[in-house]
């Protein structure tokens, strides 16, 4: 709304309390000035944050420099309003009627006039990290929206979630905010799922102390073993895999960067990665193809080669999901497709075919849906 506009309805928010009496209107750096309170829109907040009160922003002397009004979608009744949500209002609403019940469009910082230069120069860009919010001049923060290119949905009548911790995580995975905090969600999956079976396994030794040791040395063996371990037991056949692992031919880039460039010990591909990507672009990785172009299999043959391979991509794309540091691949916004497209495809056949494996049934007493946690 334009200094014009509001000047037009200065007397509306005195119609509904004298509290919200328009004084003055002006501009600073470009922004509305109301009653020297500056509201800045704000593109998203945190769900942790209190969304019924506006809440106090200060300084680091304590001084009170402005508050955060998450009214986003929020439907207000203006005989309500703070004098903080009632210039947030002033810039949000698209009429120059007197308000009605009213709901925004937009999330506001409303800052004092006396500090707004401040905010704008040394405060706004940092907001994520002390305030858990972005404006929306920070527009680079919010990853671009990545739709996967899947389009049928295949259902399954015979997985199961052995533990509430494994539901809790599949619903997370749909309600993330982004393609790698998804990944992430569906990555513990698998995590829980080893820690899991060993405890299965465990209580199947009865009094045998040996397997016990066995089983328990395996556990303290790094991510990428156990992840080799968990498929190799519980990944029937490879065939479930290769058509999501064909995928990468159109990420031949991205998939570089990650897997060679920044690779890490156990590494199946570490000296063929042209041969795989030539057998990619012929195709699916059948076994025949892989023998052709002579990748390396060793004893395991080619079961154990797919095996090796996607438990090496699904390990390498949560350690750029996870760690941003020196010596690790760190994933851009660009790279959300690569995520959606080949990640977790992948990632979600492995699931599918582990949490329908018989055993996995036999261990949860063929329960499909987990008992609900116990009451303390």
């Amino acid at each position: 709304m334009t200094i014009e506009q509001i000047d037009s309805i200065r007397l509306a928010g005195e119609f509904i309390s004298p509290d919200l009496t328009i004084s003055s209107v002006c501009e600073i750096e470009g922004v509305l000035c109301i009653n020297d309170l500056v509201p800045l829109s704000v593109a998203d907040c945190s769900k942790s944050l209190q969304r019924t009160l506006d809440i106090p922003i200060e300084d680091k002397t304590g001084r009170r420099i402005g508050s955060l009004c998450i009214c986003k979608d929020r439907t207000i009744d203006p005989s309500a309003f703070t004098l903080d949500q009632y210039v947030a209002f002033l810039v949000d609403s698209q009429t120059t009627s007197p308000p009605s019940d009213y709901q925004f469009l937009h999330n506001y910082v409303v800052i004092k006039k006396e500090y707004v230069l401040m905010y704008l120069s040394t405060m706004q860009h940092s907001a994520p990290v002390w305030g858990g919010f972005v404006h929306t001049s920070r527009h680079t923060a919010i990853p671009p929206l990545v739709v996967s290119e899947e389009c049928l949905i295949v259902a399954s009548d015979n997985i199961c979630l052995p533990t509430p911790v494994h539901e809790r995580l599949a619903m997370r995975s749909v309600s993330s905010a982004t393609p790698s905090e998804r990944y992430l969600q569906l990555y513990h999956q698998l995590e829980l799922l080893f820690d899991w079976v060993v405890v299965q396994d465990i209580k199947n030794l009865s009094d045998d102390l040996l397997g016990a040791g066995k089983i328990l040395s395996g556990y303290a063996s790094a991510d990428l073993p156990r992840l080799n371990n968990l498929l190799t037991r519980y990944l029937l056949s490879p065939d479930s895999v290769v058509t999501k692992l064909g995928a990468l031919r159109t990420y031949e880039n991205e998939g570089k960067k990650i897997f060679q460039d920044y690779g890490k010990d156990g590494n199946p591909l570490k000296e063929a990665w042209t041969k795989w990507m030539n057998c990619l672009q012929d195709g699916e990785p059948t076994e025949t193809k892989v023998k052709q172009f002579k990748i390396p299999t060793d004893s395991s043959g080619y079961r154990g080669f797919i095996i090796r391979v996607t438990a090496y991509f699904i390990y390498r794309i949560r350690c750029c999901v996870a760690h941003s540091k020196i010596g690790e691949y760190v994933l851009r916004d660009t790279d959300e497709e690569f995520v959606v497209q080949f990640g977790e495809p992948l990632l979600r056949a492995v699931l599918v075919e582990l949490l329908s494996h018989p055993k996995i049934l036999v261990y949860s007493d063929n329960r499909l849906v987990p008992d609900l946690w116990p009451v303390s």
